[in-house]
Parts: structure tokens; sequence; C-alpha cells
């Protein structure tokens, strides 16, 4: 069976980010965790990065740098 990228990583946690921080992420810039709306921030844990219904990619917590890190672009958000 062939599944879609997202629908392989359902299990991990969900975050949606704004159009403004979808373009950061896909350009390879981290978020900001404050400006994210977490139910977990546990170091290193695994997101699923989404706006709107576009998933993104997978990105990190880095919880010394209260940051989001980029684990893996899979679509580049575009205006």
């Amino acid at each position: 069976y062939i599944i879609s990228c997202d629908k392989a990583v359902e299990y991990m946690p969900y975050v949606s980010v704004t159009e403004n921080q979808a373009v950061r992420f896909s350009n390879g810039g981290q978020l900001s965790l404050d400006r994210l709306k977490l139910a977990s921030t546990a170091d290193g844990e695994l997101h699923r990065v989404y706006c709107g219904e576009m998933f993104l990619g997978l990105g990190f917590i880095d919880a010394e740098r209260a940051q989001m890190g980029i684990k893996c672009v899979i679509q580049k958000y575009e205006r």
C-alpha cells in the first residue's frame, strides 16, 4: 500500500502555523515556541507541521533555545 507522507506520521503531535510561519519554516527558519500552540514541549519531540490543510513537514522541539527546529520539509509553502 502507498500512503501519504502525513498519514505515515499521524501518530506524532500536530501543530498549525500561520502563513508567515509556514514561509519561514519552509525556508529553514526556526519558529519561536511562545508563538505556537503546543500541548507538549518536550525537548527533541517531533511534531507534524501544517498550514491549513497543507502538510509542510516535521519540526522538533529545541527546549534550550525555546524554538521549533526543522527536521524535514516535505512541501514548500508559497503564497
